[in-house]
């Protein structure tokens, strides 16, 4: 990440005060159980207007959910950027990396505003799949709703 993101623990036991994932209408999906086992693997990220926060070319398995501030996912063709879709808290991305191993990102995240991420990695999601029963096809049905309402919403 770039030179003003840092890496702090969430500000409270549910994600975060001001726009927890469990605000989210896919919410009811996962128990608060589950929701307790994933703020243990979460981390707060900051970045500044302007910020890349997922380079082109990137190989990741993460999510993030938008606590504060808006980001856009932007490409670029014949050199102009062109802007894919906005999101603003309380909203996700990158739920597609748990589904789609991309060898690289033909698009980039910049923050539009000061931003303020959660952070949830793909390898600590894996680690729940084994000592959560039950959790991976929770968390999966909870992806495939965000995805769904996203679908739904852009047409």
């Amino acid at each position: 990440s770039g030179s003003s993101s840092e890496d702090v623990p969430p500000s409270s036991p549910r994600l975060g005060s001001s726009a927890p994932l469990d605000v989210l209408p896919e919410a009811e999906y996962l128990t608060e159980s589950d929701w307790k086992h994933l703020v243990g693997g979460c981390k707060t990220k900051k970045y500044d207007k302007g910020e890349v926060i997922v380079p082109y070319g990137t190989t990741y398995q993460r999510m993030y959910q938008i606590v504060q501030g808006k980001v856009r996912v932007e490409t670029e063709k014949e050199g102009k950027s062109i802007t894919l879709n906005v999101f603003r808290e309380p909203e996700t991305f990158g739920e597609t990396s748990f589904f789609v191993w991309e060898k690289g990102t033909s698009y980039q995240v910049v923050a539009e505003t000061e931003v303020v991420l959660y952070a949830i990695e793909g390898h600590f999601v894996a680690i729940l799949f084994n000592m959560v029963p039950g959790f991976a096809g929770r968390f999966f049905r909870f992806l495939g709703a965000i995805l769904s309402r996203r679908i739904t919403h852009s047409k």
